[in-house]
């Protein structure tokens, strides 16, 4: 079709925003998935992680955390003491930033060219030091660690649970609200259960 069309890219564009695949609903059903279990209909959204400097944007949005503020110098998140200790020439310290600059966005976070913030290294960001085409996804036990401990991560849960009791009066309500933010959507039944279930052994 492209070649066709004499190479005529807003042509191209057209065809495939107006095809049936392009307009359907990327929610998937049990018997789609049997029938297309490799997605080569393409009937479905392929699930994908969030790029490293994302990550860490998305829990502080969700949390009612993320300084919007644009421009300005870099800001340096929380990062384990003595990560830079290998470095020489000079001896470099780190000090994080406080306030409300701890919680600026990923992109003005400070790299010190490939010695990289460890939660970016964590979630497969790739070094400076040359162009990276793509950027693998990893699956690894050390990001369920990081989302857990980083201060980062931490304090943004807590905002969460805070404004959460601030803002709603019960658990159901809690969940939904937590979901509505966390996903963009309220629970299904199911995880309204476990979530309940999982409250009350707590």
């Amino acid at each position: 079709e492209f070649m066709d069309s004499d190479w005529d890219v807003k042509h191209m564009v057209k065809v495939i925003v107006m095809s049936r695949t392009y307009r359907q609903s990327s929610v998937t059903t049990p018997a789609l998935e049997e029938r297309d279990p490799y997605n080569r209909l393409l009937a479905r959204q392929s699930p994908r992680r969030l790029p490293a400097e994302l990550i860490r944007d998305n829990a502080l949005a969700i949390s009612g955390l993320l300084n919007p503020y644009v421009g300005g110098p870099s800001v340096r998140p929380y990062q384990p003491q003595g990560y830079y200790e290998h470095l020489n020439f000079p001896k470099r310290t780190y000090n994080a930033s406080t306030g409300s600059d701890q919680y600026r966005r990923g992109v003005y976070m400070h790299w010190q060219r490939t010695f990289l913030h460890p939660m970016l290294v964590t979630f497969d960001a790739p070094a400076r030091d040359e162009c990276a085409v793509s950027r693998p996804n990893s699956n690894t036990p050390l990001q369920a660690l990081n989302l857990l401990n980083d201060p980062s991560f931490v304090e943004a849960a807590q905002a969460l649970a805070r404004r959460l009791h601030a803002s709603a009066t019960g658990d159901v309500d809690r969940i939904a609200m937590a979901y509505t933010r966390a996903l963009a959507r309220p629970p299904n039944p199911s995880e309204a259960e476990t979530l309940l279930s999982f409250l009350a052994k707590e």
